[in-house]
């Protein structure tokens, strides 16, 4: 399957994304205060980041980039195996730390490391996550998570 199809069909799950993160975040403003917090905090993130997704995904396209895209099962195995030890790590950091500090460090390992993103927006997004969560569970809704 070509790079293009492939984004095209990525694409078509932004758009669905897209809507359903709308949908959600007018649904929750229907809920009072504090129920709603999450759910429209969860719907803008989640919107923001598709938008992202499929400008990213609208440029490739328009490219015309052809050549195929190899998938070796190696490699499938391989992040299989990185994903369960990110998870095992995440469980285990949260007996030591705070959820909002331990999320952080899982959304930057798995950036970094499985999405093969760059250093600095890898930081940059779990450090949002972290003031995020904190915000959110600490300041706003007063768990103490």
């Amino acid at each position: 399957m070509s790079v293009v199809k492939l984004k095209k069909e990525e694409f078509i799950i932004n758009v669905i994304m897209i809507l359903i993160s709308v949908l959600t975040l007018w649904m929750a403003f229907g809920y009072n205060e504090k129920a709603g917090l999450l759910p429209i905090f969860v719907s803008i993130i989640l919107l923001i980041a598709s938008i992202y997704q499929a400008i990213k995904n609208i440029k490739i396209i328009r490219a015309g980039i052809e050549h195929e895209e190899k998938v070796e099962s190696s490699s499938s195995l391989k992040n299989i195996i990185v994903v369960t030890l990110l998870l095992i790590g995440f469980v285990i950091l949260l007996y030591f730390v705070k959820y909002y500090l331990a999320s952080p460090i899982f959304v930057f390992a798995f950036l970094w490391l499985l999405a093969k993103e760059k250093l600095i927006p890898s930081l940059i997004t779990s450090v949002s996550t972290g003031v995020g969560l904190f915000i959110l569970f600490d300041l706003i809704l007063k768990m103490n998570v």
